[in-house]
């Protein structure tokens, strides 16, 4: 995901964000953290082109697995050909297949999965999964430390560069200031400011 200048950081009704095989994205709801995978795809639903399961209301995954971190009472439905996620305050993650195939496994707190054909609750360290035009299953009792690393790695923190403000120094006087602190000679001082 590329974002070239501040006017294409807002998602709107009918967008679609894409992740390729090495990548990964985080979009920001409200409250929300939602973490896309590798090879990830997500639509926000517009009123004209509503899902099959017209209730998803914010995200709609077509393929991949997306992260989702719920911080206060902030209420979120995530939809998908085989179902649609409905949760408050939790955090958990939605794994679609190619075939619409829904997994979902939550790893704090609890989240209602339906879809036409029924619904389950699904608890913290619970997993259930949907197929188009069946019911959601049972949930049963996961191991879900393996997501909590997948969210947890270091190409998902987020480090922003520190920017000090230094008035009255030429790029001369911070060039001289690195020399001196043994940086080395190709580092651009104006593009360290």
């Amino acid at each position: 995901v590329t974002v070239s200048a501040p006017e294409h950081r807002m998602l709107y009704p009918g967008d679609r964000v894409q992740t390729m095989q090495r990548a990964s994205c985080v979009i920001l709801i409200d409250d929300t953290r939602v973490s896309l995978g590798p090879a990830t795809v997500v639509a926000i639903p517009n009123g004209r082109e509503a899902p099959p399961t017209a209730r998803a209301r914010r995200v709609w995954t077509v393929i991949g697995r997306v992260f989702i971190w719920l911080i206060g009472g902030r209420h979120i439905e995530i939809g998908s050909q085989a179902a649609v996620a409905a949760a408050q305050g939790t955090r958990f993650v939605l794994e679609v297949a190619e075939d619409g195939t829904t997994v979902i496994t939550v790893l704090e707190g609890a989240v209602s999965f339906y879809n036409d054909q029924g619904e389950v609750t699904v608890a913290e360290g619970q997993q259930s999964t949907a197929r188009p035009g069946q019911a959601p299953t049972r949930p049963m009792r996961v191991d879900p430390s393996g997501y909590i690393q997948y969210e947890a790695g270091v190409d998902t923190l987020w480090l922003d560069w520190e920017h000090r403000y230094q008035p009255g120094r030429s790029a001369e006087d911070l060039r001289g200031q690195l020399q001196s602190l043994g940086a080395p000679e190709t580092l651009d001082a104006a593009g360290a400011v």
